[in-house]
């Protein structure tokens, strides 16, 4: 991971924190300062647009996937994995637009 130095600059790091809210976080409406050089901008799991835009992002583990584990009928267990194809796909092929809420 390259290292941004930003104290020679005003500008500060946009960071994306996508898909909180699927896990039950109220989302903030302001930018949250991160120290002096940065602000955390959360953004909803249906925002639409491209994740690339921004100095950084922040996906929490599982937040577009679906397990459940299930007993089978011939004895042990499985898990049964569902995914949210169609936003993975239209995260990939939406490159280059902005977020919007």
């Amino acid at each position: 991971m390259a290292e941004v130095d930003i104290s020679k600059s005003n500008k500060k790091l946009r960071i994306i924190a996508y898909g909180f809210d699927v896990l039950g976080f109220q989302l903030p409406v302001m930018p949250v300062s991160v120290g002096d050089g940065a602000e955390l901008h959360y953004l909803s799991f249906q925002a639409n647009g491209a994740l690339d835009r921004d100095d950084g992002v922040i996906i929490p583990q599982g937040i577009f996937e679906d397990i459940d584990y299930r007993r089978s009928y011939v004895g042990g267990n499985y898990a049964e994995v569902q995914f949210n194809r169609a936003l993975l796909q239209e995260r990939e092929e939406s490159r280059g637009q902005t977020f919007t809420n």
